[in-house]
């Protein structure tokens, strides 16, 4: 039974040590990809400074898990289960599961912005492709810029295509458009490989994860 315990206490130390590493190189990959879309590092700072909430717990957790303690062949082989080997272990277990929810928790908050944009966008962006369609049509080329369909081929854009001057460079959509075709390119949540591209042409959306 000792063993047991054992062996399920170094699994949960391996998996707080690799879910720490996850959360470490997907908050590095989102602050390098917004520092490379010119956000400042001061705004990036509450979004550090809550994810070592979750990362610093986690790497405490591992080490405890992990940490092995001397002990002569002997003692070990006579020594009994501590009575509170298997609560030790529940503990253990209750706290990775509550780091586990209390992270993707703060994922949902924190990304609660992109989520829905990247909802209403794929619906607006497939709502617009037939005045893309016809603009190539009637102009024998793609529109360069969204903004060139209004008014001629739509009333207005939807507000989710809409770049706001105010809004975070990693909210924004951009649009890229030659004689191969037009593609729409947008982040769906703060993460390294994020992106979302559509494509006018097939109506394909591409996943860059």
């Amino acid at each position: 039974m000792g063993r047991i315990v054992h062996w399920l206490r170094r699994a949960f130390g391996v998996a707080a040590l690799a879910l720490a590493a996850a959360l470490v190189v997907g908050i590095g990959g989102t602050a390098l990809q917004a520092l490379r879309e010119g956000e400042r590092m001061l705004a990036l700072l509450p979004m550090l400074g809550v994810s070592l909430v979750f990362v610093l717990p986690l790497l405490l957790l591992a080490r405890r898990c992990l940490q092995v303690r001397a002990e002569p062949p002997a003692a070990a082989a006579s020594r009994a289960p501590a009575a509170g080997s298997w609560k030790k272990g529940a503990l253990v277990l209750l706290a990775l599961v509550a780091l586990v929810l209390g992270a993707r928790q703060w994922f949902l908050v924190a990304n609660e912005d992109l989520i829905a944009l990247h909802s209403a966008r794929l619906g607006d962006l497939a709502a617009i492709r037939p005045a893309v369609q016809r603009y190539r049509a009637e102009q024998g080329r793609y529109p360069p810029r969204l903004e060139n369909l209004v008014p001629g081929y739509l009333p207005q854009l939807p507000a989710s295509l809409v770049n706001r001057a105010e809004s975070e460079s990693v909210t924004r959509l951009s649009y890229h458009a030659d004689r191969a075709g037009a593609r729409a390119a947008f982040n769906r949540h703060r993460g390294p490989d994020s992106r979302v591209e559509y494509d006018f042409a097939s109506g394909a959306v591409k996943y860059n994860d």
